[in-house]
């Protein structure tokens, strides 16, 4: 089954060939005639004798491209697979056979406006559903953000269900779901444990100042026992020789007791000051490797030099050059998604690609709503065009001059 790709004015269709006539059934009928929620509207035309079936793909971009260099977190896979459950769904509403939907990514189709999974549906299918789904699961595993837990406990566990033969739809949701209570579990058991941990904490930051304070209580009352000690001796000494001397022996105990609780009172603090400084002098060499990063970013000003030779396009109204820096570049206006981001409302958010393959550049559009311009000549979508040296590129209303640094230097650059 080979796929082609065309484009008729405004509109962009996948096309697959029929080995053999269409058949004319109830299956057939639904499937050119009613629009199928979940699957791409399709129509039959003949050409030179034989049947091809042409899908609207307009406004939609395959797995394949979406995720070509993103990884599948828990979100993006609950919505997949909850969807394929809608579909499996409908295909049973409308008694059309489960073993004809494809579920290759390239078969995949999401609209990235309304964030809706669109599949093929193709009579002459033969894998069995149970295939497919296996074949998309272990597509899947190694593109999963294995830092996401529910991305894994998902990924995983759908391709446990594909090795069972276990994809019904209350099979899918029931996992989807369950995994939803598992990580509920784990998120409430991870803050009991924070809590617990936040408690020790305190009490070892409690229990360190109480045995920092400790020595230092000591001190002081064993000097006010002395004080009142000596004061209690001097005044028995000195009460036979006069009030006077009396006075002056507990002015002179008074002023010792107060000198001795600043001295406690200093010392304390000092020792303070002192674990302060030393945890200061700790940071600062980090805050100056702090500094240098930032001193190392800010060279990156140079990086127009570094990329000097490599292959670029050239923006022919402003001439910004943008530099072609990896093997497979993704061109569009959603930022997160591209490699290349071109802020032009015509431009669709994943519009095109350049690729770097045995010593020879290609650009291929990507199903855009408005279109890619190769000298002048309307690319179809999904399809391979050779570049060359000084190949002009418009991308919806955006030209570019394609400069070729790639072939000339291809030992010194790649």
């Amino acid at each position: 089954m080979k796929v082609s790709f065309k484009r008729n004015m405004s509109c962009n269709f996948a096309v697959l060939p029929l080995e053999n006539p269409l058949k004319d059934n109830y299956q057939t009928h639904i499937l050119l005639e009613n629009q199928v929620p979940g699957l791409l509207p399709c129509k039959m035309q003949r050409i030179n004798g034989k049947e091809y079936l042409y899908y609207e793909i307009t406004g939609n971009q395959s797995l394949e491209n979406l995720y070509e260099k993103e990884k599948f977190d828990r979100q993006a896979l609950k919505e997949l697979f909850l969807q394929i459950t809608a579909v499996l769904e409908k295909l049973d509403e409308y008694l059309l056979n489960r073993d004809f939907l494809l579920l290759n990514p390239m078969y995949i189709y999401q609209n990235l406006d309304q964030d809706k999974y669109s599949f093929f549906w193709f009579p002459e299918q033969t894998n069995t559903i149970e295939q497919e789904f296996c074949a998309l699961t272990e597509y899947l595993l190694p593109k999963i953000n294995h830092q996401d837990r529910g991305a894994v406990t998902i990924g995983y566990g759908m391709h446990k269900l594909s090795v069972e033969n276990r994809i019904q739809p209350e099979c899918i949701r029931k996992l989807i779901y369950e995994e939803k209570e598992e990580r509920n579990t784990i998120f409430e058991a991870k803050k009991e444990e924070e809590k617990i941990e936040r408690q020790k904490i305190l009490d070892d930051f409690y229990k360190e100042e109480e045995e920092e304070e400790t020595p230092g209580k000591k001190i002081f009352f064993i000097g006010i026992f002395f004080a009142i000690g000596v004061v209690i001796l001097g005044a028995r000494y000195l009460s036979g020789r006069g009030i006077r001397y009396l006075g002056i022996s507990t002015v002179i105990i008074i002023a010792f007791i107060i000198a001795l609780s600043v001295l406690i009172y200093i010392l304390k603090y000092r020792k303070q000051d002192l674990e302060n400084n030393d945890i200061a002098f700790v940071a600062k060499p980090e805050e100056k490797e702090q500094e240098g990063i930032s001193e190392e970013l800010g060279r990156t000003v140079l990086l127009q030099s570094e990329t000097k030779g490599k292959s670029y396009l050239l923006e022919i109204e402003t001439g910004k050059k943008f530099f072609l820096e990896k093997e497979n570049i993704i061109i569009g206006s959603q930022r997160e998604k591209v490699d290349i981001y071109l802020n032009v409302s015509t431009i669709s958010r994943i519009h095109a690609k350049i690729i770097f393959r045995d010593n020879q550049v290609f650009l291929v559009d990507l199903n855009s709503r408005n279109g890619t311009m190769l000298d002048g000549e309307m690319l179809q979508p999904e399809t391979e065009y050779l570049l060359k040296e000084e190949n002009i590129i418009v991308f919806a209303e955006k030209k570019y001059l394609y400069i070729d640094k790639y072939n000339a230097d291809f030992g010194k650059i790649w």
